[in-house]
């Protein structure tokens, strides 16, 4: 059976939890998306599902109105689909061929008859999305990420460091510094606030990145043991923290920042080696750092020095469902800046682009 649901649909619970165990992942879960609502009240978490005795596919999105870019004129109850921040995919049985192609089939005419002009999915990379989803979707790289084997021995593990990683490694700890961990409304949770702020304001980021604490309080709430915050602290002062998302096979690197003038002190270093050290001994078998924001950057390589070897591709996937109306709104993008800068063609839902 071929049904899309809401937030707050156990069906989508059920579901999850029916999927073999790497296909759990977090970032397919209801509590995440309605988390990602909090920020958005225009957008809407949905989750297309097909389950049968074939198996089962979900597919969580959000379901976005047009409407709310009104520069772009666009007709009326017209909406694209785009996963949450982080990463997304097809899971489930998306190996079984017949499955999949009915499912694919049932949710274009579900987005045929409902306003849907064009989705975007950011395919998660330890997942095999792209070979399944080959010929539903248009694929591209969009950049490389980095990935740590975890279940190998602290001398593997050690030994893959890079040189400089290991000298920085080893100054932190001669410097004194601890890491500890604890869940995301802990007694330190005030420092990760400070700290992340501080951080995202000297990237520039973006508003999206500066979360509220219902965002946080909402994933404490709902997703508990699966949210850790990991904290590197000298002398009672926190350094740098990290947020990690937790899927029953995988750990995600998340949100994180480090104080500026404890850099030299290289508490990040440390700090990713200890999660990277909990993590194996937890059992868990990947440690996604994920990539770097301007590409092949500083923080890029810097998370690379933990897995020279583990360079893995992240792609996208998307697909127009109304070529007349899509076309329409990227002419309206063509002569509106900064949509209509040769950078932006690069982003499928065009209008989404922000400089």
């Amino acid at each position: 059976m071929f049904e899309v649901v809401g937030p707050g649909s156990e069906k989508w619970d059920n579901a999850w939890n029916s999927m073999a165990e790497k296909q759990r992942d977090i970032y397919a879960s209801r509590h995440y998306y309605e988390a990602h609502a909090l920020l958005d009240p225009c957008s809407e978490p949905e989750c297309a599902i097909l389950t049968d005795d074939r198996g089962t596919l979900v597919y969580p999105y959000f379901r976005c109105p047009l409407s709310a870019y009104p520069w772009l004129n666009a007709p009326p109850d017209t909406f694209h689909l785009i996963t949450a921040y982080g990463y997304g995919g097809i899971y489930g049985s998306n190996g079984v061929k017949s499955l999949l192609s009915d499912f694919m089939d049932s949710f274009a005419s579900h987005c045929r008859t409902s306003g849907v002009v064009a989705e975007l999915i950011r395919l998660n990379p330890l997942m095999a999305f792209p070979q399944c989803l080959k010929g539903y979707y248009d694929l591209k790289r969009a950049s490389s990420q980095i990935v740590v084997a975890l279940q190998r021995s602290d001398q593997d593990i050690w030994t893959s460091y890079r040189h400089n990683n290991r000298k920085n490694i080893n100054k932190a700890v001669r410097t004194g510094i601890e890491v500890f961990h604890e869940g995301i409304l802990g007694e330190r949770f005030g420092d990760f606030l400070e700290i992340y702020a501080h951080t995202m304001g000297r990237r520039e980021a973006k508003g999206y990145f500066h979360f509220p604490v219902a965002f946080y309080e909402h994933l404490s709430k709902t997703m508990g043991n699966r949210c850790k915050v990991f904290y590197a602290v000298l002398e009672d002062r926190t350094l740098s923290v990290e947020l990690v998302l937790c899927s029953d096979t995988a750990v995600y690197s998340f949100l994180g920042g480090t104080r500026e003038e404890y850099f030299e002190s290289r508490p990040n270093n440390i700090l990713k080696h200890e999660i990277i050290r909990w993590a194996r001994d937890s059992g868990f078998d990947d440690y996604l750092l994920g990539g770097g924001p301007g590409g092949s950057d500083g923080i890029y390589e810097f998370k690379r020095s933990f897995a020279p070897a583990g360079v893995i591709d992240f792609e996208i996937a998307s697909k127009v469902h109304d070529k007349i109306t899509y076309e329409y709104l990227i002419n309206i993008c063509l002569t509106h800046p900064p949509q209509s800068l040769e950078a932006a063609s690069a982003y499928p839902l065009r209008w989404m682009y922000s400089g």
